[in-house]
């Protein structure tokens, strides 16, 4: 029985007779959206975060000192069909089968796609479904960087309602190439399901668990208004002078997420008559010296 090894140093002890990889693109209409959009590059990406316990908080020290975010593999994020939006027949060896009928991921497709690393980040950083999903129900905080610098690269994602499809031929050709593509492609794509959070995300192959960042990348940070006041006093105190300091309060009766300066507080009630000191265009601000 042959063993057959791929760039990845990965064996599989099967009787190995390849089929190459040649791939032609099938969308239906509406399949996919965005999937070849020019939308520009925002000049901000923003970083939701839980800080619920002392690991947390920990964590974000670590970020804010260190100049570094954990940057995880597709196997360590919280979807469970990460990188499966592309199913890439790669049919051919003893066993393609087997695997293909049990629904579980292919063997040797998946060493391509633990070669990349994967830093999620946000569109905006009023966004209410993600300060409750990934800011700690607002106890938590978003981290506002600049894309002018390390995170030029970051790409958007793309969402679709049915799977789409691929043609897979036959012809004879290094497919190494077009594998890696295909799991590059089904990297910056989810079900539509997900695309209230209007994600983008920098793929990178690295061996480092740590995506590294220039300190003035770091413009903004945003604090969620449930955050207790004991922590807010720790987080202040680890922020850089130049980087902007604010607070995200839902409005209820103008149904709209509002940003201020930090240390505002309402008193006790909530209601004291005065409006919510608002600052109306936080992009402008995060981006002025």
């Amino acid at each position: 029985m042959a063993k057959a090894q791929n760039k990845h140093g990965k064996w599989y002890s099967h009787i190995f007779i390849r089929r190459s990889v040649s791939v032609r693109h099938i969308y239906k209409d509406g399949d996919v959206q965005q999937i070849n959009s020019n939308e520009q590059l925002p000049k901000l990406l923003y970083k939701y975060l839980s800080v619920a316990d002392i690991e947390h908080l920990t964590r974000l020290h670590d970020i804010i000192e260190n100049h570094h975010i954990y940057f995880p593999k597709y196997d360590n994020l919280n979807d469970p069909l990460e990188g499966a939006a592309i199913d890439i027949h790669n049919g051919g060896y003893a066993g393609y089968s087997m695997y293909a009928a049990s629904d579980v991921e292919d063997p040797f497709i998946a060493p391509y796609k633990e070669s990349y690393r994967i830093l999620s980040l946000a569109k905006s950083p009023i966004n209410p479904q993600l300060w409750a999903h990934y800011g700690g129900n607002y106890t938590g905080i978003c981290l506002c960087f600049s894309t002018e610098g390390c995170f030029s690269s970051a790409q958007k994602m793309n969402y679709f309602d049915q799977k789409p499809i691929r043609d897979v031929g036959e012809e004879a050709d290094d497919d190494d190439k077009k594998i890696d593509a295909l799991v590059h492609e089904g990297l910056l794509m989810k079900q539509s399901g997900w695309s209230y959070e209007e994600e983008w995300r920098v793929l990178q192959k690295e061996s480092s668990e740590f995506f590294c960042f220039d300190p003035k990348d770091l413009v903004g940070v945003i604090v969620g208004h449930k955050m207790p006041r004991e922590i807010q006093t720790i987080i202040k105190g680890w922020i850089p002078p130049k980087v902007k300091r604010m607070k995200i309060w839902p409005g209820v009766r103008s149904f709209k997420m509002k940003l201020t300066d930090i240390d505002y507080e309402k008193d006790e009630s909530g209601c004291d008559g005065s409006e919510v000191p608002e600052i109306a265009n936080f992009e402008e601000y995060l981006l002025s010296k």
